[in-house]
């Protein structure tokens, strides 16, 4: 494969996939801060789950494209083992973390119902450590890492996962006759598996 091929590819697999899961942590978030409001979480919570399967895929895409590149080559250990890397172990090396946090979110997100919800909510407690290390991973690695509208694409959607990080976790929910109201509508619309 060509060497430009391979590395349009990667950049391209790479950044998609940290769009759609970009996407996917903010309308989870979107709708837990909706749900502990006690209102309905809407369509937002449609998107997370696929989305998170649809960075996955490119996700593991844009590592398998790394096989093909003669510039840089890796091989499977570098590419299965983090840290294995000659190449800029550390910024590689977190990406295979995660993608494995990405992977083991995903499984745990399917089995919820059998391993109940609080071992779920601490697997899940660890999807924005998980966003912030894919953040430096696609900072730090690649020649285009230094073009403003790249810097842009990592940083504006951090800024805003870390805003609704605070209203989720520090701002207190809203209460009152309203919320309370709300609550059954809430239960009966919640989406299966939320």
């Amino acid at each position: 494969m060509d060497i430009l091929n391979v590395w349009i590819l990667t950049r391209a697999t790479g950044m998609a996939s940290y769009l759609l899961v970009t996407i996917s942590v903010l309308s989870g978030l979107y709708a837990s801060i909706r749900r502990q409001r006690l209102q309905t979480p809407g369509w937002w919570s449609f998107l997370h789950q696929p989305l998170a399967y649809w960075s996955f895929f490119l996700a593991l895409f844009h590592g398998l494209i790394l096989l093909y590149d003669r510039y840089i080559t890796f091989n499977w250990q570098d590419l299965l083992i983090p840290f294995a890397s000659d190449y800029q172990t550390v910024p590689v090396g977190i990406g295979v973390l995660s993608l494995y946090g990405l992977l083991l979110t995903i499984i745990f997100s399917e089995i919820r119902s059998r391993i109940g919800n609080p071992l779920w909510k601490v697997m899940h407690a660890w999807s924005p450590v998980l966003y912030g290390l894919t953040t430096i991973h696609g900072l730090v690695l690649g020649t285009d890492r230094n073009i403003g509208i790249v810097i842009g694409l990592y940083l504006i959607p951090l800024f805003v996962v870390a805003i609704l990080l605070i209203i989720r976790f520090v701002i207190p929910k809203r209460s009152g006759p309203r919320a309370i109201g709300n609550a059954k509508e809430v239960r009966d619309n919640a989406p299966v598996g939320s």
